[in-house]
């Protein structure tokens, strides 16, 4: 049921990082009332959704939890004759990324299919570029939904700016991008400006930022990649677009300041990712910014939302005041979306009613903590 963690994953976190997000969710029935989350038997849960793909963001700092091996507890309650638990569990082990696997410091691993070698395997850092700001990586391995049955379960990334964890993105890929025998590597990257995301020297190559547009306060950069392989690494490409049309991307950017009267576009820039005898680096393809292959879906309170069919790096930008021509006052779903049009975002996850949320609570009370043992 767990499908983040994955059974025996390992996720590379770096100490760097002054905390990271652990997406935790699961696939369950369609009569799945509520699903709560522990770690290592924590007495409260870490968090509780009632929405598939039952989805919570546990941010921790890394020493919070410590290195070495965890459990993951999920326990969701059905409406079938009466309410009934149903309860998993997922080893996964925290770890320091290896040196080794990014002698290039440029936060990617070297070779991402030998580094993140199981599916669930995670790879999260931060890397300072002098004069710039702080760039943050990650990584994420994963197979075809129909391999174990999480065809309805998106592979999760969420990645926060260094210092303002408010200000995060997150990237949500539908796992039926692969095709069977296929592995993917999803690659996010994240800062405040191209120089920090790419380096100063590969940030030249790419056009002049889109004219009479400004980049949200708030706004970031973020790149986003999917590699695959079908031999284990040996070889491997970018997945091709056209399979986004009938699965699309979902990116969510968090933290933003709009300003009143403006119109939000969100503008993508094509790029390339490349490797060489050092590891893998990414840059740009194309010398325009463009919003075509991006779909705004909701606009408001600080959240911009939209779907991708490219793998490009990613910008939030505003436009203009009152009266600045067509487009303005539309409905989300168009390309540029105004403020004032926008509605809000949608309320949290509901937590269920009181025996719903006694229910879990003494299930979670009556788990036992086995020794699970991640992958070594």
């Amino acid at each position: 049921m767990i499908a983040s963690p994955l059974d025996g994953a390992v996720l590379y976190v770096s100490p760097d990082l002054e905390r990271f997000v652990l997406p935790l969710t699961a696939s369950a029935p369609a009569q799945t009332r509520v699903v709560a989350y522990t770690v290592d038997g924590e007495p409260e849960p870490v968090g509780t959704s009632d929405t598939s793909p039952y989805t919570v963001l546990a941010a921790r700092a890394p020493a919070t939890w410590g290195l070495g091996n965890h459990l993951a507890q999920a326990t969701a309650v059905l409406d079938w004759v009466g309410p009934t638990v149903v309860t998993d569990e997922a080893g996964f082990a925290l770890a320091e990324p290896p040196a080794a696997d990014d002698l290039d410091q440029n936060g990617i691993p070297d070779d991402p299919f030998e580094a993140l070698s199981q599916p669930g395997d995670c790879w999260m850092t931060r890397i300072v570029v002098p004069g710039y700001g702080n760039r943050i990586v990650g990584a994420v391995s994963f197979e075809d939904g129909a391999t174990k049955a999480l065809n309805d379960v998106p592979v999760v990334m969420v990645l926060e700016s260094a210092y303002e964890p408010a200000r995060k993105a997150t990237v949500r890929v539908p796992r039926d991008v692969l095709e069977p025998g296929e592995t993917g590597v999803l690659l996010v990257m994240l800062g405040d400006e191209l120089s920090i995301v790419f380096g100063p020297d590969m940030a030249t190559g790419f056009g002049p930022l889109p004219d009479g547009e400004s980049l949200i306060a708030g706004g970031q950069f973020v790149e986003v990649s999917v590699l695959v392989t079908t031999d284990g690494g040996a070889t491997f490409t970018e997945l091709d677009e056209a399979r986004l049309a009938a699965n699309p991307i979902r990116l969510t950017i968090e933290g933003l300041s709009f300003s009143a009267g403006t119109t939000q576009w969100l503008h993508a820039h094509s790029t390339f990712v490349d490797s060489n005898e050092m590891g893998v680096y990414i840059v740009a393809e194309g010398a325009a910014w463009t919003t075509d292959g991006v779909v705004i879906l909701e606009v408001g309170e600080g959240t911009l939302v939209a779907d991708l069919v490219s793998l490009s790096v990613f910008a939030p930008f505003e436009r203009g005041g009152e009266g600045e021509g067509e487009g303005e006052g539309e409905t989300p779903g168009c390309l540029g979306v105004s403020v004032a049009a926008a509605p809000p975002s949608s309320p949290g996850a509901r937590l269920g009613d009181l025996a719903v949320v006694l229910l879990v609570a003494g299930a979670l009370l009556t788990t036992g903590m086995r020794n699970a043992r991640a992958r070594q």
